[in-house]
């Protein structure tokens, strides 16, 4: 589906500097979330399989994605900020973690080319969206799910 010209431009999205807080943001957010444990509550709830695929949308510096590479055969990691998806490839480089591709864009204009997902996730990046928005990008989320696929925006989970 093409985008509509008048579709909203997410980059403009109101907020931090990205690229410029990629090096930090991990140990910022340690201090007030329990990053690892939400990983984990996440990656049991979806119960990856070897053979199947995970989206992360907002992946940031891919600590969910890197997580979930040794649970499924392939993790797309997506994010609008080009600084943190070479942070979190570096990452994957320093831990030796190869079925992740780190790939530009956002809910609204990410195009998934392989097949049908699995699984599609989402923490503290779907709230940069005005309310309108949100809905289309679900809409757009759940148009790339295989049929019974499973979506966790913003850490609510949704059966489809």
């Amino acid at each position: 589906m093409p985008a509509p010209t008048w579709q909203y431009h997410e980059p403009d999205h109101p907020g931090a500097n990205f690229d410029a807080a990629a090096g930090s943001y991990d140990r910022n957010m340690q201090k007030f979330r329990d990053i690892q444990g939400e990983i984990e509550e996440i990656l049991n709830f979806l119960n990856l399989q070897p053979d199947q695929a995970l989206l992360e949308m907002g992946t940031g510096t891919g600590e969910l994605a890197l997580a979930a590479a040794s649970r499924c055969s392939r993790v797309y990691a997506v994010d609008l900020s080009s600084g943190m998806l070479d942070y979190a490839a570096k990452k994957a480089q320093a831990r030796g973690i190869g079925n992740v591709d780190f790939l530009p864009g956002g809910f609204l204009t990410y195009r998934h080319q392989g097949r049908p997902l699995q699984a599609i996730v989402s923490q503290i990046a779907l709230h940069h969206l005005p309310d309108f928005w949100k809905q289309i990008a679900l809409l757009h989320m759940a148009g790339m799910l295989r049929a019974g696929g499973k979506t966790l925006p913003e850490g609510h989970c949704l059966l489809l």
